[in-house]
């Protein structure tokens, strides 16, 4: 029988870590993926192949919108999120089929505490870019948060479909699949390819993995 005391250390333990894979997501995650190179693929379930999707082609900012993402991105990094999603809101609203403000937005809706808000912006920037890492993430991490366990899953799966080298998604996926859905396979394939994918080897994470490996046996 596991021991409540160290499951709830677990937990707790997780817990921290997703709070800074969020932030390493939002400063970029999917243009810093790490190339695997020759590194196995046999722990990876199937739903992880990569899936081809071309987006419809965005015109580019003319120059006053080029300038409120200019803007917004300089109150991003003052932490100004009232200035931020002015310019941000302001941009979403002249080029509605920019996805990259509804998302920039919505994280912004985060920060400020408007959780219902920042679940529809990201849902919207979905719809139009379905390969957008940060926002499958962390739409993913805020359904985990209100016990939308089942659709936390089906987004990060939606993600690792686009992206299958992302080591964040796999992580998070992990760690929803052995927490909340009870699902140890599944948990300790995706520690294990988070693991392959990081740049330095995590002995946290080491360490869950070789706890796993205890109980499915």
């Amino acid at each position: 029988m596991l021991d409540i005391s160290s499951y709830r250390l677990r937990l707790l333990l997780r817990a921290v870590a997703i709070a800074a894979i969020a932030v390493a997501a939002l400063n970029g995650c999917a243009s810093s993926a790490v190339n695997p190179g020759a590194a196995s693929q046999a722990a990876i379930p199937a739903v992880t192949e990569q899936r081809t999707w071309v987006p419809e082609p965005v015109e580019p900012l003319d120059e006053a919108q080029s300038q409120l993402l200019d803007s917004a991105e300089g109150a991003l990094a003052s932490e100004n999120w009232v200035m931020a999603a002015e310019r941000l809101e302001a941009l979403a609203n002249a080029r509605p089929d920019y996805a990259l403000a509804k998302a920039r937005l919505a994280w912004v809706k985060e920060r400020q505490g408007d959780i219902p808000a920042a679940k529809a912006l990201y849902r919207e920037a979905l719809e139009q870019r379905p390969d957008d890492v940060v926002s499958v993430n962390n739409l993913a991490l805020l359904m985990q948060r209100e016990g939308g366990f089942g659709e936390a899953r089906g987004l990060l799966e939606q993600g690792l479909k686009y992206s299958p080298e992302v080591p964040e998604l796999h992580f998070n996926l992990a760690v929803l699949s052995e927490l909340y859905l009870l699902d140890l396979e599944t948990a300790l394939a995706h520690y294990r390819r988070y693991q392959e994918l990081s740049e330095d080897e995590n002995a946290r994470v080491a360490g869950w993995i070789a706890d796993l490996e205890r109980r499915v046996q």
